[in-house]
């Protein structure tokens, strides 16, 4: 084989094999995105059926419940940005209409709560207890 046609050859070799390793990567890319959107669906809906079974039962709760939805919210949203990366070069990852449909609803659940926690410090700046303490005796009242 003559030199000129080898050359040319290996050019040709090459050529394809960058782009081909680069989708292959993205395919990658998306399979393992879509594992994260999975998992991320999943963990909200445990999240939103605790919090729709159990409410902010203590004032307590409230925080906790706030760090748990804004933590996920925080996850997702990072989740979200390689999903749209990845959909501008043609890719498609399974899940993101749900999980963008959770990430809508995460929105409204903290605001609810972000919501409630001002309530709650609006009613203990009037009171000389905390709130956890006055609904306690609401709840059990000591007749004196």
């Amino acid at each position: 084989m003559g030199e000129l046609l080898k050359q040319t050859l290996e050019v040709y070799t090459e050529s394809w094999k960058e782009e081909h390793d680069k989708v292959m990567d993205n395919y990658g890319a998306a399979d393992r995105l879509g594992d994260a959107v999975s998992i991320g669906i999943v963990l909200f809906e445990r999240l939103f059926k605790k919090l729709s079974r159990d409410g902010a039962a203590h004032v307590k709760d409230v925080d906790c419940t706030l760090k748990s939805f804004d933590s996920w919210y925080n996850t997702a949203s990072a989740v979200l940005v390689e999903v749209e990366n990845l959909e501008s070069e043609e890719f498609e990852v399974q899940g993101t209409k749900r999980l963008k449909e959770c990430y809508a609803q995460a929105t409204g659940v903290i605001e609810d709560l972000l919501d409630a926690k001002r309530a709650i410090a609006a009613v203990e700046s009037t009171k000389a207890v905390s709130l956890e303490s006055y609904l306690n005796e609401l709840r059990n009242p000591v007749h004196r």
